[in-house]
């Protein structure tokens, strides 16, 4: 399997304006990882609306812009594409429910779009990565989830080359969920 280029940015996703501008100079895209979060473990009567607004937009407001330009762009082309949002695992945690919340909004935003743009050969899938604590000074190690099993950023990883890749070309509309 060819390995494509890969292109990273950093922007404010939260600035709908700077992240289209900023995804509009990267095009053609035909494959597209969204993989960004923030998390606020806030109890649920404490949040406020600036915690809220950054929340979602990080979660869901930077990858709908995001995948937004790179569907439009698609269909000018007539180009067949794969699209991968990374999502988490659910916390059991009251103090998470606003990141359960945008999760399940991403999951949701990745089954419609699914769906809308099947017949036109783009596939749409989801990743729920579970909640995992890493050694950040060593980011090559491996990781543990929060019920203790072993988990490597390379399963993901690997979930995620499968998903835009032809070998999954049946698979649309799903969320693959990778735990230890």
């Amino acid at each position: 399997m060819r390995i494509p280029s890969v292109q990273t940015m950093k922007v404010n996703l939260a600035d709908w304006h700077e992240t289209r501008k900023a995804v509009k100079s990267l095009l053609p895209v035909d494959m597209l990882v969204n993989s960004m979060h923030i998390s606020e473990a806030t109890p649920f009567t404490q949040i406020t609306e600036s915690t809220f607004d950054k929340v979602f937009g990080i979660d869901v407001k930077g990858i709908f812009g995001i995948t937004q330009v790179i569907v439009d762009d698609l269909l000018k082309r007539n180009q067949s594409g794969s699209i991968v949002n990374i999502s988490s695992n659910p916390h059991q945690s009251s103090d998470h429910v606003l990141q359960n919340l945008s999760k399940e909004t991403v999951a949701a935003f990745t089954k419609e779009l699914a769906e809308d743009v099947e017949s036109r050969n783009i596939k749409v899938n989801s990743i729920s990565s579970g909640g995992y604590v890493c050694n950040e000074s060593h980011p090559q190690t491996e990781c543990v989830d929060y019920v203790q099993r072993s988990v490597h950023p390379s399963d993901v990883v690997d979930v995620v080359i499968y998903l835009l890749s032809d070998r999954s070309k049946k698979i649309n509309g799903h969320c693959v969920t990778v735990r230890g």
